[in-house]
């Protein structure tokens, strides 16, 4: 009992300077009219901003971000590029293609060169074909008319 005591009289005292400093009344609050005035221009706040349309950010290609060009709250408007990719592969993808490029213009070029070729083989040998056939013509004429002339020599002897 005694050691309940001990601890209830600090307490009670404790209770008793509560309740003197603070006399047992409440705080006087002065009263201000409302009044119009000039409105902040900055407030901060906590909270979510939502946008009144939906907007859908995404990149066109997948690739590392290697710079992001807008801080935080910034305002941005439309188009307006908001982070740099890494464009090392593409442009190496970009170089293969160049070369494969130029290696198909090179084949474009032989084979051109060798239809050339074989279309001027093919027009000589037609021309020769045709000067062939025409020696071949000169030649049976001459022929038939040596085998007639014979047998016109043979038949007046």
């Amino acid at each position: 009992m005694k050691r309940i005591a001990l601890w209830l009289l600090p307490l009670a005292l404790l209770a008793a300077a509560a309740w003197w400093l603070l006399d047992g009344r409440a705080r006087e609050v002065k009263l201000a009219a409302a009044r119009v005035g000039e409105a902040v221009e900055l407030a901060y706040a906590t909270g979510f901003v939502e946008a009144e349309q939906p907007v859908t950010v995404s990149a066109r290609i997948t690739a590392p971000v290697r710079q992001v060009l807008v801080e935080e709250a910034e305002r941005v408007v439309r188009g307006q590029p908001l982070i740099l990719l890494d464009d090392e592969e593409q442009r190496h993808a970009l170089q293969q293609i160049a070369a494969q490029r130029r290696l198909a213009l090179q084949d474009e070029r032989r084979i051109l060169a060798l239809f050339v070729r074989r279309q001027n083989i093919w027009h000589n040998s037609r021309r020769r074909l045709a000067e062939c056939g025409l020696r071949l013509g000169v030649d049976v004429r001459r022929r038939v008319c040596g085998v007639a002339s014979a047998d016109v020599r043979w038949s007046v002897a």
